[in-house]
């Protein structure tokens, strides 16, 4: 089974889709719907996730996975569109291949995982090492009912999530410097986040100040999981932001 869905549209604007931390490519299921006759759309599943969820995950090899998948499947460069973990993959990828990267969207990834915030991921990551992938599915349910419409959440149970990538991917991003990373890449960066997500704003200015061209979207009444919790506004962001790349 591939690692990747591909939706064919307009050969040469394409956007390719990088999902958080235990999920995988169908948390952008609302903003594939949305977009999915104005570009081409690539949304991966990264290693640890999805059905390369018995890979371990490390920033080096999401970005070779990212990188051969562009190669393999697109005609030039596109729009990186980044959640959470997602989005740090995007910022590692965009700076070690800026010639894939027309464009940078990251959302809820202003976090750098040094000092208190480091220890609080390896902390995070020795609790999920104890949790059994039953208990963690259950656990992730329960959370997302308190944000998301119970569809919603039932077809992202169903689609699964991964202890496994969850507890690999935080310890990875430990003292990565994804500022500098960012320093590499030339292009247009938004840095969106959402309203209520106040420690991704809190961290805000450090991403804003690294990037070449930057500019910031709020997504109002959410929180981190701003893409799910608002879809259309989340997609008409992207939505605006790749016209403005793909027309420039």
């Amino acid at each position: 089974m591939e690692a990747f869905d591909h939706y064919k549209n307009k050969a040469g604007e394409t956007l390719v889709f990088l999902h958080g931390s235990a999920f995988n490519r169908a948390m952008w299921r609302p903003q594939i719907d949305a977009l999915k006759n104005d570009f081409d759309l690539l949304a991966l599943d990264l290693p640890g996730h999805g059905v390369l969820e018995n890979r371990t995950f490390t920033l080096d090899t999401a970005v070779s996975h990212v990188a051969d998948v562009i190669s393999s499947e697109t005609s030039g460069k596109v729009v990186m569109v980044g959640f959470s973990l997602g989005g740090y993959v995007a910022i590692a990828h965009a700076g070690k291949h800026p010639e894939q990267v027309s464009g940078l969207i990251v959302s809820g990834s202003c976090i750098q995982y040094f000092g208190p915030a480091g220890f609080l991921a390896r902390a995070n990551a020795v609790f999920l090492s104890l949790v059994s992938p039953g208990c963690f599915a259950r656990m992730q349910k329960r959370m997302l009912r308190n944000l998301l419409p119970g569809a919603l959440v039932e077809e992202l149970a169903k689609a699964g999530f991964s202890v496994k990538g969850a507890r690999d991917s935080m310890l990875e991003v430990v003292r990565k410097d994804f500022l500098s990373m960012l320093k590499k890449y030339p292009g247009p960066v938004l840095i969106a986040n959402g309203e209520n997500d106040k420690l991704n704003r809190k961290y805000q200015p450090q991403l804003m100040a690294a990037a070449k061209q930057a500019s910031v979207e709020i997504i109002p009444n959410s929180g981190h999981l701003c893409n799910l919790q608002q879809a259309e506004a989340f997609s008409c962001m992207v939505r605006k932001f790749s016209k403005m790349v793909y027309q420039n």
